[in-house]
């Protein structure tokens, strides 16, 4: 059978918005490959590096060893997993809706909001899956960069440049994945005020690794939605569940596309052992944020420009040609991290997941045989 791909005319089936999308570019698949994954650093996803809580392998084997019926569809409204989340985020259940995690969320919010007449504002450079998802449907969007070399967010020009005009649905994600940008709540107000009939879409993915949240606004501005994931500080990649926060009225639209049975059920099992086990996961945030500080100063020490902030991630800058070779050398090293050289303003820069303090001495020996 003659292999698909890429130079293929075949797209008479296409829409012609999906035909002439450039795709969310999705990096290498080689870890998934290696059959010891003892070996392996998977430092490009962000994902957690450690294993979820004990108790989530522990609830899964004696869910499998009940009499549930996995031949049945998941629970479809799960209203001890909300009450669970609710607790955690200290907020109103009304408040709190659960998804297969937060890029299906995302792309659940811009098919419930999003027209292809509309225009939607991208704070960048950032995460790109939901630039795909709204250019799919053939919304225009309108990136707004990030200033300098620390990527500083300059909230005066951007309402000289979009007060007045009919945006749909602002991106931002708070802290901004891969830059580490972090905006404070009095500028997110401000935003909400200033635009007051626009939706703002506050991706909080790394919000364990900062405690900077607005959470606590999603009463008070119905035009603001929270969208956050259990992958990352979690560590629940793999069972893929994300949840947003805002008000009732939204959730009530969100829902009417939402489709319930698609939250599986060891997944709703492992988050409801995760949520029983906070003190695990801020053990682990605590561990990670220790091992960035270390890992900022190693890399500070060899003179190399390091980009942080937020999150569970660094950047670090290297010279722009210089990037693949750096790239072959980890893999060398069963060391797998995120080349953004292709990324408009982050030539140069390649991100690294935190993980261990161990593991980061791996990453700067690497680096130490390259810059030798």
């Amino acid at each position: 059978m003659k292999k698909n791909n890429k130079s293929s005319k075949n797209f008479k089936f296409a829409n012609a918005n999906v035909a002439k999308l450039k795709p969310y570019t999705l990096i290498t698949q080689e870890a998934w490959g290696i059959p010891n994954k003892k070996n392996v650093l998977k430092l490009d996803w962000n994902e957690g590096v450690s294993p979820p809580s004990p108790l989530v392998q522990k609830e899964i084997i004696k869910f499998l060893q009940s009499n549930e019926p996995l031949n049945w569809y998941p629970i479809l409204n799960n209203d001890l997993l909300i009450s669970k989340i609710s607790e955690y985020c200290e907020t109103k259940t009304d408040l709190i809706q659960y998804y297969p995690s937060s890029d299906n969320l995302q792309e659940i919010i811009v098919r419930a909001f999003i027209d292809s007449s509309d225009e939607v504002i991208i704070i960048s450079p950032t995460y790109d899956n939901f630039r795909s998802t709204v250019q799919s449907i053939g919304a225009k969007i309108n990136k707004f960069y990030l200033q300098g070399g620390n990527f500083s967010f300059d909230i005066d020009a951007f309402k000289k440049q979009f007060f007045g005009k009919s945006i749909k649905l602002v991106y931002l994600c708070n802290p901004n994945n891969p830059t580490g940008t972090e905006f404070s709540k009095e500028i997110i107000i401000d935003l909400l005020k200033s635009f007051k009939d626009t939706l703002f879409l506050i991706d909080e993915a790394y919000y364990e690794f900062t405690n900077n949240t607005v959470s606590d606004l999603v009463e008070d501005y119905k035009n603001l939605i929270i969208t956050r994931t259990f992958s990352k500080a979690f560590c629940l990649a793999g069972y893929r569940l994300g949840y947003s926060i805002t008000s009732p009225d939204l959730i009530y639209i969100m829902n009417k596309i939402r489709n319930p049975k698609n939250i599986p059920t060891l997944s709703q099992v492992a988050l409801l052992a995760a949520l029983n086990d906070i003190t695990y996961m801020r053990k682990y945030v605590e561990e990670i944020l220790h091992s960035k500080n270390y890992l900022i100063k190693k890399l500070q020490d060899m003179g190399l420009g390091v980009l942080y902030g937020g999150g569970n991630y660094l950047s670090i800058k290297i010279p722009v040609n210089s990037s693949s070779e750096l790239i072959k050398l980890f893999k060398s090293n069963y060391i797998y991290v995120r080349d953004y050289s292709h990324v408009p303003r982050m030539e140069g820069y390649i991100r690294i997941t935190i993980g261990k303090k161990q593991d980061m001495d791996k990453v700067v020996d690497v680096l130490k045989s390259f810059l030798s």
